[in-house]
C-alpha cells in the first residue's frame, strides 16, 4: 500500500459523529476498533447517516469550489478574492494553481475532495453491516432496506460528484480492504457509471419495498420510499447531464437513460431546512453558502446573464466596458429581473484596478432573500422543480425532437415566473436549445451553485482556458507520490 496523506487516511478512519479533519493527530490503525464499536449498533445506522448526508450537504452548498467556478461560468460575479475565487475569474484564464498549501479550507481544489470522501466510511461500514446480515430494527419496526436504499443512494452521490467534478479519483467501497489496497485512482467515466449503478440499486429497493424514515435523514425531510425514489432519480439524471466535459460528450450521452430518470423525478421544489449545522461549510469551518453571499453583496448577477436577459439594453452589455464604473438600470422583457433581482448600483469596496472591469455589476440576486438569506435561518433551495422539467424537456428534445411537450415544459418558468413569449413546439432544434438553456441559467444558477459551470462546459460555453474539471489536490498527490498536474489556461 503507498504511504497516504495523514489528512486522507483520516478521512477514512474518521468517526462519522464529526472531527477536525486538519488537527495534528497521529492517524495509527489502532484508532480502528473505535469504528467497530460506532457500527456495532444497526439501530444506530440511520442516524449515522444523517452524518454523511450533513457532510454532503454542507459541501454541495458550501464555499469550495462552489464560488470559484460559479464565477468562472460567468453565473455570479465578484470583486473580492475569497476562498480562492479570484484567480478563477481572471481574464485571461490562467491554469489552476494546483499547490500544497497550508490551508485546504481556502483552496478549491481542496473542498470536495475531502468533504466527500469524509462522508464516505459511514456509508461504506453500514452498506457492509446490511449485507452481512445485520437487520435495522428500531423498536419492532425493521428499517432495513430503507437504510440500505439511502447508504447505495450517498454512495451514488459521493462517488457522482467527484466524478463530475474530478478527472479521476479513489474508488473505495464496502468490499475495500484498505490495507491491500494500492491507491490507484479510477477515472471519472468509471466513477460515473458505479456511482450510477448504486442510485440504480437504491431505486430498486425504493421501487419494490414500502417504508419510512425513523429519523429526518436531510434537515427538514422524513423520505418514504417513494419520496426517495423520486429524489434519487433527480440527482441521477442531473448528475448524467452534468458528466459531459464537452459538447461532444453531450451529444453521447445516454439521453435516454435521463429521461426515464427525470420522468420520475421530484414533482415539486426540494428545500433543505438551513439552521446551524446545514447551511454550508468548506471542510471543516466558513459556515456559509450562495444565499449568504448574495445577501451580504459579495457576490452579484454577471453581465453575461443580464446581457442575456436585456439583450437590446445599453445598460446591460456583455463584456462590460472598460473604463466604465457604473450602468443604468435594465429594461428586460423577462419579469424576474424584477422578482429575482434588484438594482443595486456601484459596489463600494469593488476596484476595478485590482480585478478588472468584467467583474462589475449593478444587480444583486434576492430571490431568496426572505426565505433563507436574511436571517440565516429557513428553507434551502437546492433542487427546483424547474430542474427536473428542464433536464426532461432536454432529453426529450435530444431524443425525438421538439414537441408541444418539451415547450409545455420550458414554458413552466419561461411563461409562469418570467411572462416571456411562449414556446410553442414548433422552433428548431437550435431555438429550443437556446430557450431551454436560458431557463436553467436564469432559473437555477443560484440553486446548486455548480449547475451554471457543468451547463456551460458541456455545451463548450465556457470562456476559452477555462479548466473544464479539477485536479486531485496537490496535497495529496505529493503525499503519495504522484506527480502533480492542473488544468486550464491557455
Amino acid at each position: 500500500m503507498k504511504n497516504l496523506s495523514y489528512i486522507f487516511l483520516m478521512v477514512l478512519l474518521i468517526s462519522v459523529s464529526g472531527c477536525e479533519m486538519f488537527n495534528e493527530l497521529d492517524v495509527e490503525n489502532e484508532n480502528s476498533p473505535n469504528l467497530s464499536q460506532v457500527f456495532a449498533d444497526p439501530q444506530e445506522y440511520p442516524s449515522l447517516l444523517v452524518g454523511s448526508y450533513r457532510i454532503w450537504w454542507n459541501q454541495s452548498i458550501g464555499p469550495n469550489p462552489n464560488y470559484a467556478l460559479s464565477t468562472a461560468a460567468e453565473a455570479s460575479t465578484s470583486g473580492y478574492g475569497s476562498w480562492g475565487m479570484g484567480d478563477y475569474y481572471r481574464v485571461p484564464r490562467q491554469p489552476i494553481n494546483n499547490v500544497n498549501v497550508d490551508d485546504p479550507v481556502l483552496d478549491p481544489v481542496y473542498g470536495s475532495w475531502y468533504a466527500y470522501y469524509a462522508a464516505l466510511p459511514a456509508v461504506n461500514n453500514i452498506i457492509k453491516g446490511i449485507l452481512e446480515g445485520n437487520e435495522v430494527m428500531v423498536g419492532n419496526d425493521d428499517y432495513t432496506q430503507g437504510t440500505l436504499a439511502h447508504a447505495y443512494f450517498l454512495q451514488g452521490l459521493i462517488y457522482g460528484h467527484l466524478a463530475i467534478t474530478y478527472d479521476k479519483a479513489f474508488l473505495i467501497t464496502e468490499n475495500t480492504v484498505l490495507e491491500e489496497f494500492e491507491y490507484e485512482f479510477t477515472e471519472a467515466s468509471d466513477l460515473l457509471d458505479f456511482a450510477l449503478s448504486r442510485m440504480d440499486q437504491a431505486i430498486e429497493i425504493c421501487n419494490t419495498h414500502s417504508f419510512s424514515d425513523p429519523v429526518s435523514m436531510l434537515n427538514g425531510n422524513t423520505f418514504d420510499n417513494a419520496s426517495l425514489a423520486a429524489f434519487i432519480n433527480a440527482n441521477a439524471a442531473r448528475i448524467l447531464a452534468a458528466s459531459a466535459r464537452t459538447a461532444a460528450d453531450t451529444q453521447s450521452i445516454d439521453w435516454n437513460r435521463i429521461k426515464n430518470y427525470a420522468e420520475n423525478g421530484i414533482t415539486s421544489d426540494f428545500t433543505v431546512f438551513g439552521e446551524v449545522g446545514w447551511v454550508g461549510l468548506a471542510i471543516s469551518r466558513d459556515t456559509n453558502n450562495i444565499i449568504h453571499l448574495l445577501a451580504w453583496d459579495w457576490i452579484r448577477v454577471h453581465s453575461r446573464i443580464l446581457n442575456m436577459m436585456a439583450p437590446r439594453d445599453p445598460n446591460a452589455p456583455y463584456p462590460w466596458p472598460n473604463n466604465t464604473m457604473a450602468l443604468g438600470e435594465i429594461n428586460s422583457p423577462d419579469n424576474r429581473l424584477n422578482t429575482d433581482m434588484e438594482y443595486a448600483g456601484q459596489h463600494p469596496a469593488w476596484n476595478p484596478a485590482v480585478r478588472g472591469y468584467h467583474v462589475l455589476s449593478m444587480y444583486k440576486y434576492t430571490r431568496f432573500f426572505e426565505s433563507f438569506g436574511r436571517t440565516g435561518t429557513g428553507p434551502i433551495h437546492f433542487f427546483l422543480k424547474a430542474e427536473n422539467d428542464l433536464l426532461l424537456a432536454e432529453a426529450l428534445l435530444r431524443t425525438g425532437g421538439n414537441s408541444p411537450q418539451v415547450a409545455d415544459l420550458v414554458n413552466n418558468t419561461r411563461v409562469g415566473r418570467g411572462q416571456l413569449t411562449p414556446m410553442t413546439g414548433s422552433e428548431s432544434p437550435e431555438e429550443a436549445l437556446d430557450k431551454l438553456f436560458y431557463e436553467r441559467y436564469v432559473e437555477l444558477s443560484w440553486t446548486y451553485p455548480l449547475l451554471p459551470y457543468f451547463d456551460r462546459r458541456r455545451t463548450d460555453d465556457l470562456m476559452p482556458g477555462t479548466a473544464r474539471q479539477l485536479p486531485i489536490p496537490a496535497k495529496e498527490l505529493i503525499l503519495n507520490g504522484f506527480e502533480v498536474y492542473t488544468f486550464g489556461g491557455n
